[in-house]
């Protein structure tokens, strides 16, 4: 789960003194939404579509055509320089958690100064899709145990026994003296499984658990 596994690498990026005609172009051609500011290889700033329009509503005057205003100022004037970036090396989580808190769409992906790759939201998304197996066939199943995990080599021997596939596991962080199984299995006849756990002594969390 490393930003550079699913970062996109095939950058469409301009320089600072292109003016915001030519960035809005780009933009509308390649169907993004964060263009990177790059001066040689190294990244300087970022401009995005809502930076766009902001310099228009700002900047327009009275009558006077949107592509008249945008031929009138170059990325420099507008584009951001504060910029937050990650690495390669990171995890997809830390993005997923800046681009939660920051509200960001996206993140430049920086390494030894120079932009490698972006990551955004949707290839954050599509990443977990992946990792959770979601686009396979299976059923999800979420199962209380003891935040001690007491019961937790007990409930995979119990499913390896019933000759259950697990596409994917996860295991929640303690709440209320609980941890969360979120398990995704190939097999579409649960009835027997969820039955067979139960009588083990394991709960299968629904919806009304939680109301």
């Amino acid at each position: 789960m490393f930003v550079g596994k699913d970062m996109t690498q095939n950058l469409i990026t301009i320089t600072s003194e292109k003016l915001l005609t030519e960035a809005a172009e780009l933009l509308k051609k390649y169907r993004i939404h964060h263009l990177p500011v790059v001066q040689g290889e190294k990244l300087i700033g970022i401009i995005t579509d809502t930076d766009i329009r902001n310099a228009v509503v700002n900047n327009k005057h009275d009558n006077e055509p949107e592509s008249i205003t945008l031929s009138s100022i170059k990325v420099s004037d507008v584009m951001v320089t504060n910029l937050v970036t990650i690495t390669p090396e990171d995890f997809l989580e830390d993005a997923l958690l800046i681009l939660s808190e920051k509200r960001f769409g996206a993140l430049p992906v920086v390494e030894d100064e120079k932009l490698v790759g972006i990551i955004t939201k949707a290839d954050i998304l599509k990443a977990f899709i992946k990792i959770l197996g979601v686009e396979n066939i299976g059923v999800r199943l979420q199962i209380s145990i003891p935040d001690n995990l007491s019961k937790y080599d007990e409930l995979l021997h119990l499913l390896k026994k019933l000759d259950v596939e697990i596409i994917s596991i996860i295991l929640s962080p303690p709440i209320n003296n609980n941890r969360f199984v979120f398990l995704r299995i190939s097999s579409i006849n649960t009835l027997k499984i969820k039955e067979m756990l139960e009588e083990k002594g394991f709960k299968i969390v629904k919806l009304s658990d939680f109301l």
